[in-house]
């Protein structure tokens, strides 16, 4: 088992694509159907898991693709394996600092001799990885499951898994929270283009930031996407609000997306 930080790696073109769909899909019928096509487009893999919660044992699964015969077996997994899976327990052990991490898992990892090889060693499963957010409502985070034929993700894949991994995850919060009287569904160029035309005053940088926080974008996924310090779109908020008179995303949306 192997517990990797995450150090903002960086964004491909395909990674970016991949994001613009899903966050044309955000509050729509085809989200989660996008999520599946964005990480297929970025990287191989057997099985692929998105979920979010207060506590990882009782999670709450949003996203899910794998094997037709394996759908009988995913109830036994909750019930009887995910209290006993070594993403939970390293979860615990994390410094209350730590936002995010990659817990990469091999068969051998897996105590629990009946999960092990039901789910992994008998249907060729070489490798499980995890990239795991800590949110407000507790966690969130996005598994992938890879067969002998693909192999271990190589350096490639876990930047490609761990970048669109940070755009994607705080969306599913926004997308399965309570409505909102944000019309999120806006494309992010066009929210971009009315910054400029309704808020002259912002420089370019801040109708960036502002585009994203006003389409449910945090901190940090606005700084991965951007290539910034999570400090300077902390600024770039603080001299826009300052400037336009607002003080929350809420605010922001409210001068554009109406």
């Amino acid at each position: 088992m192997e517990i990797l930080p995450i150090r903002d790696p960086p964004l491909s073109g395909a990674v970016l694509n991949a994001y613009e769909r899903v966050l044309a899909s955000l509050h729509r019928p085809n989200f989660e159907a996008a999520i599946v096509g964005g990480f297929r487009a970025v990287l191989a893999w057997e099985r692929l898991y998105v979920f979010h919660g207060d506590r990882i044992e009782d999670s709450t699964l949003r996203v899910s693709s794998y094997e037709a015969d394996l759908a009988a077996m995913v109830p036994v997994y909750r019930r009887r394996y995910l209290p006993c899976d070594p993403l939970c327990s390293a979860a615990d052990t994390l410094d209350h600092r730590t936002r995010a991490f990659i817990l990469r898992l091999e068969p051998a990892d897996i105590a629990e001799e009946g999960y092990r090889r039901a789910f992994l060693e008998d249907r060729g499963i070489v490798e499980r990885v995890t990239v795991l957010q800590r949110s407000a409502g507790g966690w969130r985070g996005v598994n992938i499951v890879r067969h002998r034929r693909e192999g271990p993700c190589s350096a490639r894949d876990l930047a490609a898994l761990t970048s669109l991994g940070q755009l994607i995850l705080p969306m599913v919060d926004v997308h399965y929270g309570p409505p909102t009287p944000l019309a999120l569904r806006e494309n992010l160029s066009d929210v971009e283009r009315r910054f400029g035309e309704t808020c002259p005053s912002l420089t370019g940088r801040e109708r960036q930031v502002c585009a994203r926080a006003a389409l449910g974008m945090s901190v940090e996924a606005t700084a991965l996407d951007l290539g910034v310090a999570r400090t300077s779109v902390m600024t770039y908020r603080k001299r826009a609000y300052e400037r336009l008179k607002v003080t929350s995303p809420y605010g922001l949306a409210a001068l554009v997306l109406h």
